[in-house]
């Protein structure tokens, strides 16, 4: 097997997407910190990914109410921010399990000859000698 066989077509364009999702996560990593909250254009549509973080956070926030007598002071930021730190390990940890195929390499037996080129016999035999007779 050679180097290119390990890197299917297949698994090229998975690390695109993969790579493509790291880089729209990392921007909603950054739109749900300060700078992006506290952005007077907030929420912007698309291609930001605003209003689905606002939806999201909008979700979980009906989803875990504050307990009687309390209120939420940040609602659920926290939540959001971590949904997304975990979405985006998980897509590091997808792409780190595409490189070690990629990297393999063909191993070669311990005598055997590079690009499977014929092998000297043991012994200095040269190219004018002919087959070895049999007695």
């Amino acid at each position: 097997m050679e180097y290119h066989e390990y890197m299917t077509p297949s698994r090229v364009i998975l690390a695109a997407v993969l790579i493509v999702g790291l880089l729209y996560c990392g921007c909603a990593i950054y739109r749900m910190g300060p700078a992006g909250i506290l952005d007077p254009k907030w929420p912007r549509p698309l291609p930001y990914p605003d209003t689905m973080l606002s939806q999201y956070h909008n979700w979980l926030d009906a989803r875990y109410p504050a307990a009687p007598g309390t209120f939420k002071s940040h609602g659920e930021l926290y939540r959001v921010r971590m949904t997304l730190w975990a979405l985006f390990a998980t897509l590091t940890a997808l792409l780190i399990s595409l490189v070690p195929p990629a990297l393999k390499r063909q191993k070669f037996q311990q005598d055997a000859p590079p690009n499977g080129g014929p092998a000297t016999q043991l012994g200095g035999s040269d190219a004018t000698e002919g087959p070895p007779s049999v007695s």
